[in-house]
């Protein structure tokens, strides 16, 4: 599968998990830079949620600002609002393998920039600078490593996980 249906794949699981939790749901139009699905919570209010996918259990994103790295986010005033749902469906098909991760995403952001500073800090194996790129990388697996704390984040966000209460505003 491309990642264009990787990613329509995650917002269709994502939406079911809404509908059957009796949350009204719909999908943004298509290349909607700053939301992916709107939801009306059960209190009534509406949310514009970000969702991404992946096959396996590392996350990538490509930066569009150096330390803006989502269309649409301010994170020097950001909306306590804004969530973002990733989904890592870890190698196999939708279903009780798939991991949810329901997350603000100021906490997304401020992550996703901790770990690009963290992994420049340091040089490459061969003792050379590394260059900054717009890639972005979180990975829910491995151990993190002195050069690169992109790992382990299945621990880093546990209290995330599953948490569709955040929808509703409840932290």
């Amino acid at each position: 599968m491309s990642s264009v249906q990787i990613g329509n794949a995650g917002e269709h699981y994502v939406m079911a998990c809404l509908l059957a939790q009796g949350i009204h749901a719909g999908l943004a139009d298509r290349g909607n830079p700053h939301f992916d699905i709107l939801v009306r919570n059960k209190s009534g209010d509406f949310r514009a949620i970000r969702v991404k996918t992946t096959r396996s259990a590392s996350l990538q994103w490509t930066a569009k600002d150096e330390w803006n790295p989502l269309p649409g986010f301010d994170k020097d005033n950001p909306d306590p609002r804004d969530v973002s749902v990733l989904v890592a469906f870890n190698n196999k098909p939708p279903g009780p393998d798939t991991e949810i991760y329901v997350i603000p995403t100021a906490r997304l952001v401020e992550d996703m920039n901790q770990v690009n500073r963290h992994y420049h800090r340091h040089k490459n194996r061969d003792g050379s600078t590394r260059k900054l790129s717009t890639q972005r990388v979180i990975r829910l697996d491995g151990a993190k490593k002195p050069d690169n704390t992109a790992y382990a984040f299945r621990e880093d966000w546990r209290e995330f996980r599953d948490r569709w209460d955040l929808l509703n505003g409840a932290a």
